[in-house]
């Protein structure tokens, strides 16, 4: 989804083993985390349901970085 310079992923998991929540991130979280954030200037947001991990990425369009 293109949003006003911004590309918005979104993943949803779902049919699988109950997921419960992370008590700290774990390293491919915080590699994630600041791969997208410092390296692309972007940002995610995890969301751990019960029903499967959702999690949106928000990535700045080439040549529309601040």
């Amino acid at each position: 989804l293109r949003e006003g310079g911004w590309l918005r992923l979104c993943w949803s998991e779902s049919g699988g083993p109950p997921v419960a929540g992370l008590r700290r991130p774990g390293t491919g979280t915080s590699v994630i985390q600041r791969s997208i954030g410092g390296q692309l200037g972007g940002a995610v947001h995890f969301e751990w349901r019960r029903e499967g991990l959702r999690c949106e990425f928000a990535f700045p369009l080439e040549g529309e970085r601040e």
